[in-house]
């Protein structure tokens, strides 16, 4: 089935009667398509069109075909070579489906995994592994739950209260390092209450998208957008800048965790 695919790329890479973009391509050229395709086909998945996941998938194993082509047409490997090197990889890291070992849980599964991957030697340190093309929340993810299972955590996390903590210095000070460090430590926090940072971002956003879109793009006077952004929980912009302004504005921020924090552990 691929194979149509290859043959597809062949046509419209044909040096006379193929596709001037197409001929041009090359798979650094091709990085940001590809990346533009996974998301596309994330936000299907996630909007649960199965029709729309049907056609996303097909843009996104175009992009994967279309670099195989490439390197292929360089002489450097094939799709048989692609298949091949995925089989053994799988087969090698499943120790407990292909070979004698057991696994009983999923987190047995997935440190088993790194420990293999450290066997293979193909970097420095395991951490390594995690693109650095990622996302920053999803980076953050991935980075924290592979020192996890590797049993590399530091002893104290952030809670409620240091969380609170940082809010107040960050909103002092206003330093970058601040910040960034408060947003490590609040999606480590998520992570530790199963609470997928990236995931919720993304749905906060759209939440966001469709209330101002509701909110119409006809411009109007302050009164009327006071009076719009109340009505979808929005703070109209005051210019406040401490800690206390961000509490009372804000209704996700740090102040509500004390709560929420007592509500899960209880």
């Amino acid at each position: 089935m691929p194979d149509r695919l290859l043959k597809l790329l062949a046509h419209l890479r044909h040096p006379e009667s193929g596709c001037p973009w197409d001929r041009k391509q090359t798979p650094r050229s091709l990085c940001v398509t590809i990346l533009d395709e996974a998301f596309e086909l994330v936000e299907a998945i996630e909007q649960g069109s199965n029709a729309q996941v049907q056609e996303e998938l097909g843009d996104l194993l175009f992009q994967v075909m279309f670099v195989v082509g490439l390197y292929a047409e360089s002489g450097q490997f094939g799709l048989e070579e692609v298949v091949a090197g995925i089989e053994a990889k799988l087969t090698r890291r499943h120790p407990h489906v292909f070979g004698n070992e057991r696994a009983e849980t999923a987190g047995q599964v997935l440190t088993r995994w790194e420990q293999i991957k450290l066997t293979e030697g193909k970097q420095e340190h395991p951490l390594d592994s995690v693109p650095k093309a990622l996302p920053a929340l999803a980076q953050t993810r991935r980075l924290w739950h592979k020192a996890e299972r590797l049993n590399w955590l530091p002893e104290k996390t952030a809670d409620a209260s240091e969380l609170s903590r940082l809010l107040v210095q960050v909103t002092a000070k206003t330093r970058p390092e601040d910040f960034a460090d408060l947003l490590f430590k609040l999606a480590v926090w998520g992570m530790e209450h199963d609470l997928d940072a990236e995931e919720l971002l993304r749905a906060a956003n759209r939440q966001f998208k469709e209330k101002v879109k509701a909110l119409g793009n006809k411009p109007g006077g302050a009164g009327h957008r006071k009076k719009q952004c109340a009505q979808y929980g929005y703070p109209e912009d005051t210019g406040t800048r401490t800690a206390g302004g961000l509490m009372a504005h804000l209704p996700l921020t740090l102040h509500s965790f004390h709560c929420c924090n007592s509500r899960i552990r209880g």
